[in-house]
């Protein structure tokens, strides 16, 4: 894992990505898309004025309808989480600024202001479970890598610990490598279209997995506001061999090769 050259960026900018002021989570369970918006807009030549317009417009009601969760126990004030903790409390939804000033500590003290070593420490535990969020966690230390100048590393600190707080696992000791011969990603596509159809799947599995738990049965209690997530989270504990045996095509390919491979089909 690289992180990118840092790119010069304006202090306005990196002043809002750095912000503090706003959970990574507002109304139990949606995610704040604040940061990633201004990015895009910073990316599409958009000037200060329309991307400052947007963040005030998105931390004052979100198109939800609903406003954001604004802090109420200012950062310094925050202990961090034990490397315990770290993993103790992964996926439970908990002390999400906790693990910030966790990450926070161990990238100025422990990496000496090292991203790179960060994330490479603390990514790859946490990776398994970016379907925690519906994924909101690894978009969140996507846009903070692409975004990152080499001075500002807060949304990366914030895209770890998020992951890290909405873990939800895709239990990859299910998962067989290379167990089908398939030569790129529209091939397996195809062939998942065809099993999805022939074995109903959608009843098979999907509905069959969805029925296994309900709110009485202490699977995944932090979920159950979130709706979606929580069956989810149901349908990946029961996981079927389409999602299990993995194609030749994923291990043989770079990552290049699969990015391109992916954006065709």
């Amino acid at each position: 894992m690289r992180v990118t050259a840092p790119i010069a960026r304006s202090a306005a900018f990196q002043q809002l990505l750095s912000n503090r002021a706003f959970d990574i989570e507002f109304n139990g369970y949606l995610s704040n898309h604040a940061k990633h918006a201004i990015i895009a807009l910073e990316r599409l030549n958009a000037p200060e004025s329309r991307v400052q317009g947007y963040w005030d417009f998105y931390t004052r009601l979100t198109p939800y309808n609903l406003s954001l969760h604004r802090v109420t126990e200012p950062y310094d004030h925050v202990p961090p989480c034990t490397l315990e903790e770290w993993t103790s409390l992964r996926g439970k939804k908990l002390q999400f600024w906790n693990m910030c000033k966790f990450l926070d500590i161990e990238l100025n003290e422990r990496f000496h202001g090292s991203v790179e070593q960060l994330v490479k420490t603390y990514a790859p535990d946490t990776l398994s479970g970016l379907a925690g969020a519906l994924t909101h966690g690894i978009i969140h230390l996507g846009w903070a890598l692409d975004a990152y100048d080499g001075k500002h590393p807060w949304m990366v600190i914030e895209g770890l610990a998020y992951i890290n707080f909405s873990y939800l696992s895709l239990h990859p000791e299910t998962f067989e490598h290379s167990a089908i011969q398939e030569t790129c990603p529209a091939e397996s596509l195809r062939r998942m279209a065809i099993v999805w159809q022939q074995d109903n799947l959608a009843d098979t599995w999907i509905a069959a997995a969805k029925k296994k738990y309900d709110e009485n049965s202490g699977f995944h209690e932090e979920l159950i506001p979130a709706g979606f997530q929580w069956e989810l989270s149901k349908v990946l504990d029961q996981p079927h061999e389409i999602m299990t045996k993995l194609p030749t095509w994923l291990d043989a390919m770079s990552v290049d090769e699969l990015t391109e491979e992916l954006y065709k089909t």
